[in-house]
């Protein structure tokens, strides 16, 4: 199957098993700590934060000579993003990830490396355009925040839609630093 996820090489998912089935609460362990490996080389080096989302995307590769290709969309952060595909992607090529909800992301490749079933490919995000602007309004809901800080419950596009409005609004980024701390106290 091709988007069949038993174990990321960086990343593993952990369900904590004392909480009723309806309230499992999901945690994300990167790096060194989820692949149980204390040595200081073999630590997460990114830069950036990334929020996990697995949503189904179109990539079109905008020069050369291959279609519209289905992708997953693995996780992203403020500058890129990780797709699952089913081709090869060459370093360097500039392609466009269309999401649902009329947002499409411009960027370059990375990398692509080769998994057992399909290829992961990391995306520098260089634009990211909206057809109709995700979320509206002038400033964001709670929940939209919170859920932002959780990093689970939003799709990408409105995940794309909450850090470019956090980039242009002091005042819901300064909530959001605010959340941070509470959240780290």
């Amino acid at each position: 199957m091709l988007f069949d996820f038993a174990e990321i090489r960086t990343s593993r998912l952990v369900v904590s098993e004392s909480e009723p089935a309806s309230t499992k609460i999901i945690s994300l362990k990167m790096g060194a700590e989820a692949s149980g490996l204390d040595a200081p080389d073999k630590r997460d080096r990114r830069r950036e934060l990334r929020y996990p989302c697995r949503e189904i995307a179109e990539v079109r590769v905008l020069s050369g000579e291959l279609g519209p290709l289905p992708a997953l969309v693995l996780d992203l952060s403020r500058s890129g993003l990780r797709l699952e595909i089913g081709a090869a992607l060459p370093q360097g090529r500039t392609i466009a990830v269309v999401l649902p909800r009329e947002v499409i992301v411009f960027g370059r490749i990375r990398y692509c490396h080769s998994t057992r079933e399909a290829f992961h490919a990391g995306v520098r995000i260089e634009d990211v355009f909206y057809a109709n602007q995700v979320g509206g309004g002038d400033h964001l809901h709670d929940h939209q925040l919170t859920l932002y800080l959780m990093k689970k419950g939003l799709t990408a596009a409105e995940t794309f839609s909450v850090r470019d409005h956090l980039k242009r609004c002091e005042l819901c980024a300064a909530r959001y630093r605010g959340a941070l701390k509470e959240q780290k106290a």
